[in-house]
């Protein structure tokens, strides 16, 4: 890179023994080296304090906020708050960084102004850093991401480089664990572009310790808080009520007793339509996404269940289906 642009990392942590050295090792090893750290310790009793000491300031630039305990929804508002440059990096104190992280995240941060919130793709590993799986299916485009966003979490929060402007122009982080990530990306997808780098940047550590519970609690409950706190700006300015009923209508987990009713499938081509309007995209923006798509599919098959002409033509597009498949190739 010709030129450089400062990036502060913000890393809350309480009690991040023994983690967080190889933690501050992966931010050490960055081939992007214009950064500086803020950590804000939130009451650790482990050993976190004296480690932080050996890396901060000597090994990494910046600073540590001690005898300041706040929530974790509070202590990354006061981060946002304290940092001096607009390009933020979020790191957690248990997760690791590949080295070329912040490199790739500036870059497609300096090459697309328009976005405020950027993600990477990551890979869980277990305690001690071993591969558990690849997360590879999260959509990287923006229209993909924020209409994805109104039904579940695609962007993993310590994977994130935003623009400190962005999020305080959305609020900044709300008091409301464990979604509070899932809040602000919600509140920012209305303001600014969401992008994702279609590359594993990140190794997110599944521990029993973790916001939720090592992977072992649902994260539904959560997402649909998330959601009805934010029902007035789902989707753009419909009501926050006919707004919840859309989405859960469409929910993911299609535990939904109400027969489906043609106005349910206009109800939800309107809502995609308020909400690209809202952020100044064309009616489609949304309705042209993978999910919309299938959500809509989902809507068609459920409604024309409902009718026995409807059940015929489900029959029909199975039977034509299953011939086409076991069709040879010629």
């Amino acid at each position: 890179m010709t030129s450089s642009e400062k990036v502060t990392w913000l890393l809350p942590v309480k009690n991040g023994m023994p983690y967080i050295r190889e933690t501050l090792a992966s931010i050490y090893d960055q081939t992007y080296r214009d950064w500086e750290i803020i950590v804000w310790d939130n009451g650790s009793t482990d050993g976190t304090l004296e480690e932080l000491k050996k890396w901060i300031p000597g090994k990494l630039p910046g600073k540590i906020v001690r005898d300041r305990p706040l929530s974790l929804g509070r202590s990354l508002a006061a981060l946002v708050e304290m940092a001096s440059t607009d390009l933020c990096a979020r790191i957690d104190a248990d997760d690791l960084c590949h080295p070329e992280r912040l490199e790739k995240q500036v870059a497609f941060m300096r090459e697309n102004p328009q976005v405020g919130l950027l993600g990477t793709r990551f890979e869980r590993v277990d305690p001690e850093g071993k591969p558990l799986s690849l997360v590879l299916n999260s959509p990287y485009d923006d229209a993909d991401l924020r209409w994805n966003l109104r039904w579940g979490n695609g962007i993993c929060h310590p994977s994130v480089m935003f623009r400190r402007s962005a999020v305080l122009a959305a609020g900044n982080y709300h008091d409301c664990m464990p979604y509070e990530d899932y809040d602000l990306w919600l509140r920012m997808s209305t303001i600014t572009e969401v992008g994702l780098v279609p590359e594993v940047l990140l190794k997110y550590r599944i521990v029993p310790t973790g916001v939720m519970g090592g992977g072992s609690i649902d994260p539904k409950p959560a997402i649909n808080k998330g959601a009805g706190k934010n029902a007035s700006i789902l989707f753009g300015d419909m009501d926050p009520s006919a707004a919840l009923k859309i989405r859960n209508r469409v929910a993911h987990d299609r535990q939904n007793t109400e027969p489906a009713k043609l106005r349910h499938l206009i109800d939800h081509r309107r809502a995609a339509a308020s909400a690209a309007l809202s952020v100044g995209k064309p009616p489609s923006y949304f309705r042209n996404t993978d999910l919309y798509l299938e959500q809509m599919r989902f809507l068609m098959f459920t409604w024309l269940k409902q009718h026995l002409w409807g059940r015929t033509v489900v029959r029909m597009g199975r039977s034509v289906h299953r011939l086409t498949s076991a069709r040879p190739d010629r």
